[in-house]
Formats: structure tokens, C-alpha cells, sequence
């Protein structure tokens, strides 16, 4: 496979620290001359427009769910920072993260690759249309790619995130943004993802539930059911991932790596994810951790290297539908959380009944999210809702009391901005966060 300049440095861990640089450098990488690289003025054609589609995708796969240094992709950096993963090393970034103590002045790769798959949506989207111009269809997942970044974003990281751009290959800083306002963002760009996947459903479906997942980040559970409605339950869209293309990471670092296991009962709110025995979150038991104590217990769905990661499917906007049913007071919430249960898993579940009460009745939902969404990076945007839109307090929701390897849980409930975007960023004027709310 043919890789531009850009995506060879990924793979040898250089281009995710540059971006956590804010791009300050990302120009000079582009320059360099090696014979088997695609020089930029190569890609101005059909076929280059191609490759840097083919490049984007898998910058966005790599950041979703394969190789990202420190403490993961998405799916497992935040897996660690709500109560699905738990650390099974020492390792600094999955330690900081399990325990959600970021020490001030500390940088994550994860930041950086988020922000680098999100130029790299960037490029493809202006070459498309003028080469390519038929496949619409890619056009509409770039965009929905970039949604889903950009609520990654909002959902991890404390509200001040720029979005930056590229301009021949020289950086463009973006404003800092409060949390609502790169939610509106993604928004823009799920309409747009849906306006040029007219004839692609399964892009469209997409588009259709990373709008109501960001919908539902903003408290308007009404408009998020209404756009996740006509998505079928049957509908799945995964990342792709091989032992030699972004490796799927949740393989990597529990089975492979021994660096973090599924948690059970974390911290005295954590859930049960291993002891319920739920068939929606199938473990096995692969051994011990580095740190030579904690049971290493792996999700069993994810079986190698090669495993796809779920990024949306139908089930979720079942429960975005069950969510706005709930808040609206209307009692079929109980009812659509039980068709799932009859239909969407084989063997059914048994049927739940209702709790009787407001707060018993929302952490039953949450419950039925957190398993049937196990390990695709919706439960840390989820805790942080419950404490923002449910008016719980964070040592209700998050792990708390004493950490295992010493010391006690911290409080943080999202991520700030390292120090390299900050220095890097003349936007910023220093700052790491505009706010550290939830």
C-alpha cells in the first residue's frame, strides 16, 4: 500500500506528537523526498485523491480504536477514564487516566491523533469533488467522520478545543471553543454528511446516529430520536483494523499488552461489567496484568489484531429514542429498553421492569447503555452527562475512594489541553481550558 508522507509518520509515532504540537511542524514533514512516498503535488488527481481518502480513513480507524501511544485510542483512553477498563501497569497515561489524576502541564497523544485525523478528513474533502467528482458517498463519510471527531472531542476533553486547519501545509490555528460549540460543529457536519450520502444508506445511517448521539450530548433528546428514527436496529458501522493496519487496540493492550483489563464494580459506582455474566459483554479470562495482581479479563467479542469496532449501529438510537422517551415522561422508555432485550440479542434477555422511581429509572437507562455500548467509546461522554444534564455529582457517577495501587481517585471529568497546543496556539494565550465542567 502506497502512503503519503503524512501517514508513514503516523506509523513510526511521529505525527500524533506533532500534532499535539498544534501542527507547528507538520509542514516540515511533507517535504521530505524518499521515492516511495507521494509528494503533495503528486495527489492532484484522481488516484491521489483517492489515496488521501484511503489515508483519512485510516487516520480515523487509527484514532477510533488502533495504535495510539500513551494510553490509547479513543475506545480505550476513555474506556480507562470511566469505569468500562481499568489499569493492570503502572504505566504513566494509563495510570493518570484509570485514576482521572492528569497532573497540570501533562500531554496525551490522543489529543493529537483525534486532531490529525481530523486534518486528515480535511484533505480528501477539497480534492473529491474536483477529481472525483461521482463519488458523493465519500464525501458524505469524511464528513461524518468529522463529526464524530469532533464530539470525540467535546465528549473527552474540557471545553476550549480548538479546530485547527492545514493551508498548504502550513498550520491554521483555530479558536478555543466551548464544549456546545464544537457539539454545533459536528452537528453542521452530520447534515452535511447526510446531504452528500443522498445516495449511500449506510453512510446516511451513519450521519444519522453520530447527529442524535451529539443531539443527546446537548440535551435535546426530542430532535435526537427524531434523527436516529429512521435508522433500522439492524444497522452496524465499524472501524476496520489488521495486525498490520491500525491494530484493533482493545486486543492490543489487554491481550497482547497486559496493560489494562474490563473493570468490575470500579471504584464503588463502577458497574459489574465482568461478575453480571451479560451476554452483551462477553469476558474471558487471559491471565494477570504487568503489575502482577490484577485479573487480566479480556472482551471476548474482540478476539485479534482484526477485530472491527462498533462506531454506531441501530441499537443506539433505540436508546436514544428510550432516553427521549423518558425524559418526555412518556412510559414507553420501559418499552423500547425491552424490545432490545426480546430482539436485538440471541438468546432474549429477560424483560425489565420499572424501578418506580425518577433516578432509579435513569440509571436503569444507563445501565442498558453502558452494556449494550460496551467498548465503543459512549460511557465517558456518558458519565459526564449524568453529572451535567442529571445533576448528579461526580463521586455519584465516577470511581471513587481509594485507588488500588495507592493514593485515591482524583475528580477530573475531562481531560485539559497539554502544554505543546498551548505554547503552540497563539489563540489560547496559555490557557488549558476554558472550563473544566462536566
Amino acid at each position: 500500500m502506497i502512503v503519503t508522507t503524512q501517514l508513514r509518520a503516523v506509523r513510526q509515532g511521529v505525527m500524533a506528537a506533532c500534532c499535539a504540537l498544534a501542527l507547528a511542524s507538520c509542514h516540515d514533514l511533507t517535504s521530505v523526498d524518499a521515492p516511495d512516498l507521494i509528494q503533495p503535488g503528486g495527489l492532484a488527481n484522481a488516484q491521489g485523491a483517492i489515496t488521501l481518502y484511503n489515508g483519512a480513513i485510516y487516520q480515523f480507524d487509527s484514532a477510533f480504536g488502533g495504535p495510539v501511544y500513551n494510553n490509547g485510542p479513543y475506545v480505550t483512553s476513555s474506556g480507562l477514564l470511566s469505569n468500562e477498563l481499568t489499569a493492570a501497569s503502572q504505566f504513566p497515561g494509563i495510570l493518570e487516566f484509570d485514576r482521572r489524576a492528569i497532573p497540570a502541564g501533562r500531554s496525551f497523544f490522543i489529543f493529537g491523533a483525534l486532531q490529525f485525523a481530523r486534518i486528515a478528513q480535511l484533505q480528501p474533502l477539497r480534492a473529491l469533488p474536483q477529481f472525483v467528482p461521482a463519488d458523493r458517498w465519500r464525501v458524505g463519510q469524511l464528513y461524518a467522520n468529522l463529526g464524530y471527531l469532533e464530539t470525540f472531542l467535546g465528549e473527552m476533553f474540557c471545553s476550549g478545543v480548538p479546530l485547527g486547519d492545514l493551508a498548504d501545509f502550513k498550520p491554521v490555528y483555530g479558536d478555543p471553543l466551548m464544549t456546545s460549540q464544537l457539539f454545533e460543529r459536528a452537528l453542521a457536519d452530520f447534515d452535511s454528511a447526510q446531504a452528500y450520502a443522498a445516495d449511500s444508506t449506510r453512510v446516511r445511517n451513519l450521519a444519522a446516529i453520530g447527529a442524535a448521539r451529539t443531539l443527546v450530548n446537548l440535551g435535546r433528546y426530542a430532535e435526537a430520536a427524531a434523527a436516529a428514527s429512521a435508522v433500522p436496529t439492524s444497522f452496524v458501522f465499524v472501524t476496520e483494523h489488521s495486525a498490520a493496519i491500525a491494530p484493533d487496540d482493545l486486543f492490543s493492550a489487554v491481550v497482547t499488552g497486559k496493560l489494562m483489563s474490563v473493570a468490575d464494580l470500579e471504584g464503588q459506582n463502577g458497574l459489574n461489567f465482568v461478575s453480571a455474566g451479560d451476554p452483551r459483554v462477553p469476558t474471558t479470562l487471559v491471565g494477570v496484568g504487568r503489575d502482577g495482581s490484577t485479573p487480566l479479563y479480556a472482551l471476548s467479542r474482540i478476539s485479534s489484531l482484526a477485530s472491527p469496532n462498533v462506531l454506531a449501529n441501530g441499537i443506539e438510537g433505540r436508546l436514544i429514542e428510550a432516553e427521549a422517551a423518558l425524559a418526555a415522561g412518556d412510559t414507553s422508555w420501559l418499552t423500547k429498553l425491552n424490545d432490545l432485550r426480546a430482539t436485538a440479542i440471541a438468546p432474549p434477555l429477560p424483560p425489565l421492569t420499572d424501578p418506580g422511581t425518577p433516578a432509579a429509572q435513569v440509571d436503569l437507562l444507563f445501565r442498558e447503555r453502558a452494556f449494550w455500548l460496551f467498548g465503543t467509546g459512549h460511557r465517558f461522554g456518558d458519565l459526564r452527562r449524568l453529572v451535567r444534564q442529571y445533576a448528579r455529582s461526580q463521586a455519584q457517577v465516577f470511581p471513587t475512594g481509594a485507588y488500588k495501587y495507592g493514593d485515591l481517585y482524583g475528580t477530573d471529568v475531562n481531560v485539559p489541553l497539554g502544554p505543546e497546543e498551548q505554547s503552540a496556539n497563539p489563540n489560547l494565550n496559555g490557557v488549558a481550558c476554558l472550563d473544566r465542567n462536566p
